[in-house]
């Protein structure tokens, strides 16, 4: 950090008007009532592996934090608050404002909470944010390995469109201003829905549930394996946007092996779930049968060589 503008002076200048009001304290204390467990989670994104050094600092802090925010949905917490280490190589002012801004923003439009604390030090740009949630005590969890055969598959929204935007970034020729259909997908990937009021209302209806960060393919191969069954996908019952359809011909290989969704896919009873619920569209993708842990489609086994984000 320069001289100039200092540790505590950034914290002071940029942070603290977003965050509770003890956010300069050693820790976050949080009451937790008699009635109520807490989820936490933690996501790590790191320049030029999660996102571009390059791109607008708003739009590095709303993704950071939206994308932690999907782990809570994920398991059906309401957000009580959130920290963030944020790294950067130099202090400085206006880029620091506009993350500051970016965070706010997103954390009023999910309402995440306050931001409780963090850490901030000099180095190459990385950001942390650890998300903490509530659930009520005696609940059913919603892990992994609850799926049963008999299940049919379900997945929020579309799926495939962040990975068209990540596409759209690594273009190697700027097409210009984008126009609806390339925004659609660009806003995709930058600002994922976290679809927590999606999950807080699958209590006592679904099974497992898994956010769908590294691909479709590869997140269900990892619920099948918990669960010890077998996933079986309709490719023809994937639900694709408009807007992916039109950036490429083979949209149904960024819907299953893409990344970067952040919907949920989740196993219930079949006709458990409508196709709308709490105004997020909900598609049935498959069915759970007993067998080898595995997940086909079309009849084909798919492997983990098939897609999806590998972090190694």
């Amino acid at each position: 950090m320069s001289d100039s503008l200092g540790e505590f002076e950034i914290i002071r200048r940029y942070f603290a008007p977003i965050g509770a009001a003890d956010i300069g304290e050693d820790c976050a204390v949080l009451d937790c009532p008699a009635d109520r467990r807490i989820a936490l989670s933690i996501d790590a994104q790191l320049a030029d592996v999660h996102f571009p050094a390059a791109a607008e600092p708003a739009a590095i802090a709303g993704r950071a934090l939206r994308c932690a925010l999907s782990d809570l949905a994920a398991e059906g917490a309401r957000p009580l608050g959130f920290l963030v280490a944020l790294s950067v190589p130099r202090a400085e002012p206006s880029w620091l404002e506009s993350f500051a801004a970016g965070l706010a923003d997103s954390a009023r439009q999910c309402t995440a909470g306050a931001l409780l604390g963090g850490d901030l030090t000099r180095g190459s740009l990385a950001v942390t944010v650890q998300v903490l949630g509530e659930l009520p005590l005696h609940s059913p969890r919603f892990v992994r390995s609850a799926a049963r055969a008999g299940d049919a598959l379900y997945v929020s929204g579309t799926l495939g469109d962040a990975a068209g935007g990540l596409q759209l970034l690594q273009a190697a020729e700027p097409t210009g201003d984008p126009v609806a259909w390339q925004r659609e997908l660009l806003s995709r990937y930058w600002r994922p829905e976290p679809r927590l009021a999606l999950g807080q209302a699958l209590r006592g209806v679904a099974h497992a549930v898994i956010d769908l960060s590294d691909g479709l393919l590869a997140d269900l191969g990892q619920l099948a394996r918990a669960s010890n069954v077998c996933c079986e996908l309709d490719s023809a019952k994937l639900p694709i946007s408009t807007a992916l359809r039109q950036l490429c011909d083979d949209p149904e290989r960024l819907a299953l092996s893409g990344g970067d969704d952040y919907e949920l896919c989740f196993s219930a009873a079949p006709g458990a779930v409508p196709p709308s619920l709490v105004g997020v569209p909900c598609c049935c993708i498959g069915q759970v049968r007993a067998g080898e842990p595995q997940v086909l489609c079309a009849g084909v086994e798919q492997g983990e060589g098939e897609g999806g984000w590998r972090h190694f």
